[in-house]
């Protein structure tokens, strides 16, 4: 049985796969955008993956928090994950190694756990429930996602936050 080979496409065209191992071009793609800071992240930020709240997400790390860079983990439900509440055993324990690797490595010394409001992953897993009811469900999982990271690292300060949608501005607020 003969294979046929893919048609590449004229020089300039995008790149299409032959079968064999190419090396990365020596191009840069962009110019430099920011100088490499090194080993000077010392938080952890954990909030939800939802790409209407990551530019506020960034600024109120950056300007609000005084977090100029950070390690991140963004995935619908954000600390959710860290919680039986939302998971099974299996899925929070994944979420556990990763974030325990992220703060040993890195020896991350701070971590910011960010709810928000208007949740498709806490509507979807709360199905029927009033919106102060997710509420209310979010801030517990925050408080157990925190016990967790305590859990996995003794001595990292852990915050927690609250992201609200106020006459079309988010706010966040800290949760004690």
């Amino acid at each position: 049985v003969s294979r046929a080979q893919p048609a590449l496409l004229p020089e300039g065209g995008p790149a299409v796969s032959t079968g064999t191992q190419a090396a990365p071009s020596q191009e840069p793609i962009t110019d430099p955008v920011a100088h490499w800071t090194g080993p000077s992240v010392d938080t952890l930020a954990v909030f939800c993956s939802d790409g209407r709240f990551k530019q506020m997400t960034d600024q109120f790390l950056k300007e609000g928090l005084k977090v100029p860079n950070c390690d991140v983990f963004a995935v619908p439900g954000g600390p959710g994950w860290l919680t039986v509440g939302m998971f099974n055993y299996k899925e929070c324990d994944v979420a556990a190694r990763w974030l325990g690797t992220l703060i040993q490595a890195h020896g991350l010394k701070r971590a910011v756990l960010i709810a928000h409001e208007d949740c498709a992953f806490y509507k979807g897993k709360c199905k029927g429930a009033s919106l102060q009811e997710i509420q209310k469900q979010q801030l517990t999982d925050l408080h157990a996602a925190k016990d967790r990271v305590e859990r996995l690292a003794l001595g990292v300060q852990v915050e927690l936050y609250y992201a609200d949608i106020v006459d079309d501005h988010v706010t966040f607020k800290r949760v004690k």
